[in-house]
């Protein structure tokens, strides 16, 4: 499973030079736990926040946004998937040291794949939700 990625899907939110780059972002931090690194349309690498606290168990039945940040994002994510009744739950894993490397944001589907990541919320939210859900979009 860990091999698995899936690419060119219309479901997969990539912006428009990194589907030509097909690069790996940066590792996520979270808290004490450094992630290798986050591919878009492969599996969420599992990472232990705690004594007996698994990411897994924290992301949410539907999608979940990832925050590394805190003041990353404005809401705009959360706003759109309740305008489309997209369940959400934002799950803050904060960075711990100086040195912030990887997304600030990180939207996992429902699989426990990676559906989108960035530094800030996407100008138009709604377009992000629309397309990780597999709503058609003109």
């Amino acid at each position: 499973m860990l091999g698995i990625r899936i690419e060119d899907s219309p479901v997969i939110a990539r912006e428009p030079d990194a589907a030509a780059r097909r690069e790996t972002l940066p590792g996520v931090q979270l808290p004490g736990v450094q992630l290798p690194g986050v591919q878009l349309g492969a599996l969420l690498l599992h990472a232990w926040l705690g004594p007996g606290r698994s990411l897994y168990d924290e992301l949410g039945e539907g999608f979940t946004l990832l925050v590394r940040r805190p003041g990353t994002g404005s809401g705009t994510i959360e706003k759109a998937a309740r305008a489309r009744g997209v369940p959400l739950r934002v799950l803050d894993v904060p960075d711990q040291g100086p040195v912030h490397s990887g997304p600030a944001l990180v939207l996992v589907r429902p699989d426990q794949y990676v559906a989108w990541a960035g530094d800030c919320e996407p100008s138009d939210s709604l377009v992000l939700i629309d397309r990780v859900r597999g709503s058609r979009v003109s």
